[in-house]
């Protein structure tokens, strides 16, 4: 499959979607959006395997892409505070993946994630 650089656009198109909740109500499109993005960054069935894709392991690159991108914004700090074990509980889950391009991206944003949880 061809390389993935940071997503291209797609982590930014999130970003810009969970920052335009206003901050003056609860927000429902963030904790769906990051919920949905963990499911599919965690889903650790292979090519072959349990549900069949024909885009193999490129979601899930994504998914870690955007995860790591949200985990390091600082606007949605407080807004990822709740998800941070999960997120990383999903990163280190796909270090024992046979993908080259998911355990790379699930280190990337493990990295990130430690990164906001310890300083």
């Amino acid at each position: 499959s061809p390389p993935h650089p940071q997503s291209a656009g797609i982590p930014y198109a999130f970003l810009s979607l969970f920052m335009a909740e206003p901050s003056n109500c609860p927000k429902h499109l963030f904790p769906r959006g990051i919920t949905s993005l963990l499911s599919i960054a965690s889903d650790d069935t292979e090519e072959g395997e349990g549900r069949e894709t024909s885009f193999g392991s490129i979601p899930r690159v994504h998914a870690f892409n955007v995860l790591r991108m949200i985990f390091t914004d600082t606007s949605l700090s407080v807004d990822t505070q709740p998800f941070s074990a999960q997120g990383l509980r999903v990163s280190i889950q796909a270090f024992g993946c046979p993908s080259w391009e998911v355990r790379n991206a699930a280190a990337l944003a493990f990295g990130s994630l430690l990164t906001r949880m310890v300083g």
